[in-house]
């Protein structure tokens, strides 16, 4: 047979220290539930009944759904529209954060009011579960008032989602009508579309309508340039000879002076040109021979009389061979050699004047054409002056006219753009009719519930736990009080008494105050004391009984034992042991009677007892420090241990006086029926009167009851071995 008591145990017993800081003990959690369960299965019930009837007395709610992809920019057509600054990659976030609340904005609201014509009658709001009477109630005129609700309403029951991740933007609309939640939803996507085209179409409207105005002024500013250019041109004679020439630049305009002058020093460098080739080749000439000149070789009338010369000079020396110089034919010969020699040094002579002559005429027209250059420089001179100012406005006449073509070619794009009607907003998905309702759901409802049920029961179970808390357990009466506790005395169920109970060593009550004897042993270093008294709050806690109990476990230990009952108000144990009182310890007290007449032995070996007596008129004049002195002493004499049953401690003095006179104190508590505040008062007025107190018993303990399972539970676990 094995033994198992956990009465005592704790974690400071089983060398286990407590963790310093917050911690949570489960087991009263769980205990303090488990005494509240039927409250909180109650609330738990309550709420998912309150769910269940919500969720089929609510009015079901269909919603719609239409999917739309908005990008940055809209597909360019011409391929010159103007992009939406908005819509840049660096503001993404803000230009997406723009659209959804332009989605959700009064204008495209009133777009759908319109469109759908919700504010003709009453039909919408009645769809919607909104009092049309609200409207005429209202200080607005009816109209007015009628669309401020349907915007109101459609606000309401309008979502608008757009994921960080993605364009898709999803237009939700909530209502009791499917149908109606369909309409609206895509409702809302066409008309942001078309609001968000006519935004551009306006857009370049006004952009249209502004080049146009500045386009006239560009115009007039240009004719006013122009035309003073052209007036101050006239007034001082200045002719542009550059028209019709190219020359590339504004820079190449020139007057009809400034013209002949350059051409005059072109003409000039021509001939000094001309001149100083004529005067190098007169050079060259004049200094060589005249027939070594490379112009007169190259002459043909000089190379045919040279041809003939040679013919004739070889005649000549053919002709000296045969006759002499004198012969008429040689002297004819040699004669006509004379006159081709004569003509083909007439030649070259005219060929060398003919390069002189260049030579003159070359230094003749430079000459001509430096004195023309000389005149023109002056008149140049002048007109530099003047021409300074008309390049002025000539250069602003140009600025004008590329302003002016710049505003023309602007416009003529957004006339071309005006007629294409680009969009950055397309519907992907249309809204389709609801198959089932969105609200109310039966598992979200009861969810809910559940939560909201747990919630309320936690909140039930610790205000009842604070508001009216009592001392349940051993943990109670150590963490609150700060008291031992000596043992835990379960509640019996039996129908046997407390005296048979004690008679039978397996039951629980025994063995429940067999470990409080043990803890009476231990709680001084003398060991067990001589006198004890027992103690409780209120009447009725099981003091009486914790006393005979402890007396009878104590006698089993071959100890002679003596209790007495000094609740002289209510004596009880003679009650519990089926004894006469007609005799005890008020006549003792009254000297009536002698200790020793007053004693009666028990059925139990080595127990006494001396019953309260009859009950006197006032207690309190018997129960003097002299009297219990006196009583205790002369028991000592005779007993090893006396136990002494003493009244309750709230509103009686009667206890005060008996515990002061004995050497410990045990301290009764009955689970579940004192408050820690009353309990304290009563220990503090014992404290106060320099009674002992070595410990609590708490009595009629229902381990199951309380929520503590076996945990502080006593029994014995049988084993048995295979033969």
């Amino acid at each position: 047979m094995r033994y198992i008591d956990t009465s005592m145990t704790s974690d400071t017993d089983l060398g286990i220290k407590p963790e310093a800081g917050f911690s949570i003990n489960f087991a009263q959690l769980w205990a303090a539930v488990y005494r509240s369960r039927f409250i909180a299965a109650g609330i738990l019930i309550g709420c998912l009944a309150i769910g269940i009837a919500i969720t089929f007395l609510t009015t079901p709610i269909y919603r719609a759904q239409t999917t739309i992809q908005i990008d940055q920019e809209a597909a360019k057509v011409l391929g010159t529209e103007q992009t939406d600054s908005s819509a840049s990659i660096q503001d993404a976030e803000r230009f997406l954060e723009t659209q959804i609340g332009i989605m959700q904005s009064r204008s495209v609201a009133l777009s759908v009011v319109r469109d759908l014509r919700l504010t003709a009658d009453d039909r919408f709001l009645l769809s919607m579960d909104v009092d049309p009477q609200q409207a005429a109630d209202s200080e607005l005129p009816l109209a007015e008032a009628r669309q401020d609700l349907v915007l109101k309403t459609l606000a309401e029951n309008l979502t608008v989602s757009l994921p960080r991740v993605s364009r898709l933007a999803t237009i939700s609309f909530d209502s009791p009508d499917a149908a109606l939640s369909a309409r609206i939803a895509n409702a809302f996507a066409e008309n942001f579309i078309r609001n968000n085209l006519q935004r551009k179409f306006e857009a370049s409207a006004y952009a249209r309508e502004f080049l146009s105005d500045q386009l006239k002024q560009a115009q007039e500013r240009l004719e006013e340039s122009e035309r003073a250019a052209v007036n101050f041109a006239r007034e001082t004679g200045i002719i542009d000879a550059s028209k019709g020439i190219s020359r590339g630049g504004e820079d190449s305009a020139q007057s009809l002076t400034t013209s002949t002058l350059v051409q005059l020093n072109q003409a000039h460098a021509e001939a000094l040109a001309k001149r100083s080739q004529a005067e190098r080749k007169w050079q060259a000439v004049s200094a060589a021979p005249v027939l070594s000149l490379p112009e007169v070789i190259t002459n043909p009338a000089v190379q045919q009389l040279s041809v003939m010369r040679a013919d004739l000079q070889a005649r000549v020396e053919e002709e000296q061979e045969r006759r002499t110089g004198e012969h008429p034919a040689v002297r004819q010969l040699q004669q006509r050699l004379q006159e081709i020699e004569n003509q083909q040094m007439a030649v070259a002579r005219r060929i060398r004047d003919s390069v002189k002559t260049e030579r003159d005429i070359a230094a003749s027209q430079e000459t001509a054409i430096k004195r023309q250059v000389d005149q023109f420089k002056g008149s140049t001179l002048t007109e530099q002056t003047q021409a300074v100012q008309l390049s002025i406005l000539r250069r602003e006449a140009n600025t004008s006219r590329q302003q002016y073509e710049a505003l023309l070619q602007r416009f003529n794009q957004l006339n071309a753009e005006a007629g294409v009607q680009s969009n950055n907003v397309s519907v992907v998905d249309k809204a389709a009719l609801p198959p089932e309702p969105t609200w109310p759901k039966l598992p979200l409802n009861l969810a809910l519930a559940l939560f909201m049920g747990i919630s309320l029961s936690a909140a039930t179970i610790l205000a009842r736990e604070q508001l009216f808390a009592k001392l349940i357990s051993p943990d109670d009466i150590k963490d609150r009080l700060g008291l031992p506790v000596l043992g835990a005395i379960p509640l019996w169920h039996s129908d046997k008494s407390l005296v048979e109970l004690l008679a039978d060593p397996k039951s629980d009550v025994s063995e429940a105050y067999n470990s409080v004897r043990s803890s009476l042993s231990l709680s001084s270093g003398s060991g067990l004391p001589r006198s004890i008294a027992f103690v409780s709050t209120q009447a009725s806690e099981g003091k009486s009984s914790a006393c005979l109990a402890t007396a009878l476990s104590v006698s089993k230990l071959k100890k002679n034992c003596v209790m007495v009952d000094l609740d002289l108000r209510r004596p009880n144990l003679h009650r519990l042991l089926s004894m006469s009182n007609n005799v005890g310890a008020s006549n003792i007290l009254a000297g009536e009677t002698a200790v020793a007449a007053a004693v009666q032995p028990t059925k139990f070996p080595g127990l006494s007892i001396i019953t309260g007596g009859p009950v006197p008129p006032n207690p309190a004049e018997l129960l003097t420090d002299e009297n219990i002195t006196g009583l205790l002493e002369e028991l000592a004499k005779i007993y090893d241990v006396i136990f002494v049953d003493s009244a309750p401690i709230l509103a009686l003095a009667d206890a005060i006086m008996v515990n002061n006179n004995c050497e410990a104190t045990v301290y009764i508590v009955e689970a579940g029926r004192n408050s820690p505040n009353a309990v304290l008062r009563a220990v503090s007025r014992l404290q106060e009167s320099r009674s002992k107190i070595v410990g609590v018993i708490l009595s009629r303990f229902d381990a199951g009851r309380m929520g503590y399972g076996y945990e502080y539970a006593y029994g014995y676990a049988y084993e048995s071995r295979d033969t």
